[in-house]
């Protein structure tokens, strides 16, 4: 008895739901490890570490908080990335979330001051996180 065996991924159609795969290295979606970005135009998935150049702008960790255009579907054949607006809160989270992972040796037992470093990190990234115009 053989049984054919097929290791082809599959991708949904258009009309179904946004595939769950990256356009660039074609590995599944995984939010908690490998958080990505999906186009505006074509709805593709892209992980952050698979984008073309070296992460997004500010490179702060896990930073989705981006409309993304991908290469395929800008007009000048490079990546575009616009800030959303966000809420505080998620501010306040992405930079807790940076500050956790490149910053961990300035912290008290895994807690950061409000002022020295939280204020001072929004401070100094504030048009990386917020843009030019509010």
């Amino acid at each position: 008895m053989e049984v054919e065996v097929n290791n082809a991924v599959e991708f949904p159609d258009s009309d179904q739901k946004p595939s769950t795969f990256c356009k660039y290295c074609l590995n599944p979606e995984n939010k908690q490890d490998n958080p990505g970005l999906r186009c505006e135009i074509c709805n593709g998935f892209v992980h952050l570490t698979c984008l073309r150049r070296p992460g997004t702008p500010g490179d702060f960790a896990c930073d989705v908080f981006f409309e993304f255009v991908c290469v395929e579907c800008s007009d000048n054949k490079e990546e575009v990335f616009e800030r959303k607006r966000f809420q505080w809160v998620n501010v306040l989270l992405l930079t807790l979330h940076h500050l956790s992972i490149q910053s961990y040796g300035i912290s008290n037992n895994g807690f950061f001051h409000y002022k020295t470093h939280i204020c001072s990190f929004i401070d100094r990234n504030w048009v990386l996180l917020f843009g030019t115009h509010l």
